[in-house]
């Protein structure tokens, strides 16, 4: 059964002047070639009275530490290539801000107080300063909660009005996948079983009636959202068929250039030639909600599929050579 992430903000104060607001990124990289299959989570955090305890993430997803990878911030960093791509503008400067793990980054046609910090100390730990991970159990329902305290994003006053940025990963098993995506196969013949392949992708986030009942009453007052972003990356050889509404952009993604980012052995790369898919709210202010329903087609013929074939034509003629055989003993 499809379920949803959540997003909330919990904030103790009431502050009449709070002017925070959260755009959100995900990058689901399904690429079953590879094995590849990651769900990437980006945060913008604006406001120049940004009150909040933590920035909570609900994850339908078995608990499971390993999963969670807090390096994918350094990994973007590193090559200014790589930030371009994820921002989608050219990088006019990149600043290091050494008292809280971050990078101070103008991207062109910026100025230089116009730009983002781009936080990257997401370790997990209890200690105050760390990322909080825990597992969520209810009603039969497991799934992991992930919140960012405020002590992450202790900067100094120069960056506390500026844009923030976090991004993390969660590397998908395969019952995390059927929460977001599910396979099927044609049954209506016996060929096309062995060649074609539908996936359903249905992702989801606050979407009440998929969440747990305390995960639900949470949401239920967030008003932080301003804007969703989801990108669906494929096989090439995918075709998309239908959605619940028309995306907003595809394309090609470049070679060679997501390498880094994706493998985590420097030597490998990315064999799949990949497509991606873009789609994003209409609305910029008060999203209490989020889907993205789409249908893929893929026809796979490899090396087994071929085998396939061949033994059906040398069964069929078999049967045809005994049945031809039997009819002329019978007439004679």
């Amino acid at each position: 059964m499809t379920q949803s992430l959540a997003f909330w903000v919990e904030n103790s104060s009431e502050n009449a002047f709070n002017t925070l607001g959260l755009e959100l990124h995900f990058n689901y990289w399904h690429l079953p070639d590879d094995k590849i299959n990651y769900l990437d989570i980006g945060v913008l955090i604006s406001g120049k009275n940004k009150c909040f305890d933590s920035i909570n993430v609900y994850l339908p997803f078995k608990y499971n530490i390993k999963s969670y990878i807090p390096t994918l911030g350094d990994k973007v960093v590193e090559s200014e290539k790589l930030i371009s791509a994820v921002f989608n503008n050219d990088v006019s400067n990149i600043k290091p801000i050494r008292e809280c793990s971050a990078k101070y980054i103008v991207f062109s046609e910026q100025k230089d107080s116009e730009g983002i910090v781009f936080f990257t100390n997401l370790s997990h730990g209890t200690s105050e300063g760390r990322v909080l991970i825990e597992e969520h159990s209810e009603d039969d329902e497991v799934g992991t909660i992930i919140k960012f305290s405020n002590k992450i994003f202790n900067c100094s006053e120069e960056y506390k009005e500026k844009n923030w940025y976090l991004r993390f990963r969660y590397i998908l098993e395969k019952e995390d996948i059927d929460n977001i995506s599910r396979e099927y196969k044609s049954k209506d013949s016996l060929i096309t079983y062995y060649f074609e392949k539908s996936e359903v992708v249905d992702f989801r986030v606050n979407e009440s009636r998929n969440l747990p009942k305390t995960i639900r009453e949470k949401v239920a007052t967030c008003r932080e959202i301003n804007k969703v972003h989801f990108f669906l990356i494929r096989n090439e050889s995918s075709e998309f068929k239908i959605g619940h509404t028309t995306y907003d952009r595809c394309r090609i993604l470049e070679d060679k250039l997501w390498d880094s980012y994706l493998c985590y052995n420097k030597d490998t790369q990315v064999k799949t030639k990949m497509l991606i898919y873009h789609w994003k709210t209409k609305s910029e202010k008060n999203i209490e909600y989020f889907s993205a329903f789409a249908r893929f087609m893929t026809r796979k013929v490899g090396l087994k599929e071929v085998m396939f074939v061949i033994l059906c034509i040398l069964v069929l003629g078999t049967i045809s050579s005994l049945l031809a055989t039997v009819l002329t003993n019978i007439i004679t």
